[in-house]
């Protein structure tokens, strides 16, 4: 699904001797949140951490995807659908580079460290904070909207 936003700009026209304004509409399409075919794809994610996460999201009904790419930036863990990347942390400035990055692209990023997922206990806690996150994050936003078609309704 696209969705379109405009917004209204001005645009200078310089002449000889004088200069006018003229406003002018432009659109710009973002992109709706996006489906995925679910697959098992265990065999991408590098470490036992990403393993044992990867697992325990699939029990919670989440479909995580490893190794998910935005442009140059590779995700270990992707909720696709909910736009969150889930990152090992590494250096900090990194991190942060990454993160406006793909806040840029209207992702949330929730970075987590490879020796804190060694355990199912371990990992069950962490699922417990992204799903505290998305119930904080996506409470104040609406339902989609169902728009009419333009054609079909007027005619």
């Amino acid at each position: 699904m696209v969705m379109n936003m405009w917004k209204l700009a001005w645009n200078t026209c310089h002449f000889l001797h004088f200069s006018f304004s003229v406003p002018y509409i432009q659109f710009k399409q973002t992109n709706g949140p996006t489906l995925i075919l679910v697959k098992n794809e265990r065999e991408l994610c590098q470490s036992n951490g990403e393993k044992e996460l990867y697992e325990q999201l699939i029990k919670e009904n989440m479909y995580p995807t490893p190794q998910h790419r935005i442009g140059h930036i590779s995700i270990n863990l992707a909720l696709v659908p909910y736009r969150i990347a889930l990152m090992e942390k590494k250096n900090d400035s990194r991190d942060q580079k990454i993160m406006r990055k793909l806040r840029k692209k209207r992702w949330h990023v929730l970075y987590f460290e490879q020796d804190s997922l060694a355990t199912a206990d371990a990992c069950s806690s962490y699922i417990q904070s992204i799903f505290l996150f998305m119930e904080q994050e996506f409470e104040h936003t609406d339902p989609p909207v169902r728009r009419k078609n333009f054609f079909t309704n007027h005619f």
